[in-house]
């Protein structure tokens, strides 16, 4: 089992850092920091997901247009919240088991510590993420593999319109 802990040091300083005189950064840290630092304005269209995850984001994403309305996917995953004005990242920390790195992610939303754990998975040279695990949802895979089946049913059994 490898564990890794990234902090907020660390990643301001990696950040910061000469290209020429820094460290070959963690392929983790280089996977999440861009998604964490433009958390509050990311495309949720645009999370690399691993494959299961990402068929069941598109489902989602299409019953939300042909419904109208949010879909079950109606809050940031990769924070379990909708609001971010007041986001902080705080650190990472991670340990890897079966093929999978998990990376607990703490921060701070509207003065509230709050932890999501990631599930990432090797695709090729880097990550995508299997699942997430938030205080909101116990494992947005499982969340999604519920709730699509039922929005696609709901979708084939409603009156069509003139």
């Amino acid at each position: 089992m490898r564990c890794v802990t990234f902090g907020m040091a660390a990643l301001v300083a990696a950040a910061l850092a000469p290209a020429a005189q820094s460290a070959p950064r963690d392929p983790v840290v280089y996977f999440l920091e861009p998604l964490y630092h433009h958390l509050d304005t990311l495309d949720l269209s645009t999370i690399p997901y691993a494959p299961v995850l990402a068929d069941l984001a598109r489902r989602d994403r299409a019953y939300a247009v042909a419904s109208g309305t949010p879909g079950a996917l109606d809050f940031n995953p990769l924070c379990g919240c909708q609001n971010l004005d007041r986001y902080h990242l705080r650190g990472m920390q991670g340990s890897e088991a079966h093929h999978l790195l998990k990376v607990v992610v703490t921060f701070q939303v509207a003065l509230q510590s709050e932890a999501v754990t990631l599930d990432l998975a090797r695709i090729g040279d880097g990550y995508a993420i299997a699942d997430v695990h938030s205080p909101r949802v116990a494992s947005l895979r499982a969340y999604l593999a519920d709730a699509v089946p039922k929005e696609e049913a709901t979708l084939r059994t409603s009156p069509r319109s003139p």
